[in-house]
């Protein structure tokens, strides 16, 4: 058996796995896309949401890829793993910076379900990085 296998089959790891699985099942699948929120924020900063549905999709989705199936990380490749943990790092704003004017626009009272998506991508993006670390550091 790889080594890398009982960080997930301990008690300890299976249960910090299954928490980010039942987060993502809980408060991150797919809620349709908030519209509504995206013609605000056109109104405020025009011309500066024309992608930002198509990022925000592209951002959830690579993490979820991950998420989904956190219980089963341990099998992917360390090179796969190692690749994505470049990405987690970065936070939506990080990886599409044009957006960060929209940082000021996107909270709990101006845009909240768009504020809330965010915050739970990043606690999940979190846990997969702790996951991950701990995955490949056992080899």
């Amino acid at each position: 058996m790889h080594r890398a296998r009982g960080i997930v089959n301990k008690p300890k790891g299976k249960a910090f796995a299954q928490s980010i699985e039942a987060l993502y099942r809980g408060e991150y699948l797919r809620h349709p896309f908030p519209h509504e929120e995206r013609v605000k924020l056109e109104k405020l900063r025009p011309g500066l949401t024309e992608d930002l549905m198509d990022h925000f999709e592209f951002y959830f989705d690579f993490i979820s890829s991950y998420t989904s199936s956190a219980t089963q990380l341990h099998q992917r490749p360390r090179a796969e793993l190692r690749e994505a943990l470049a990405a987690l790092e970065l936070s939506f704003y990080d990886t599409y910076p044009q957006y960060a004017p929209l940082s000021q626009l996107i909270t709990d009272v101006d845009s909240p379900s768009l504020s809330r998506e965010l915050a739970v991508a990043d606690k999940l993006r979190h846990n997969l990085i702790r996951l991950i670390n701990e995955i490949c550091s056992v080899e």
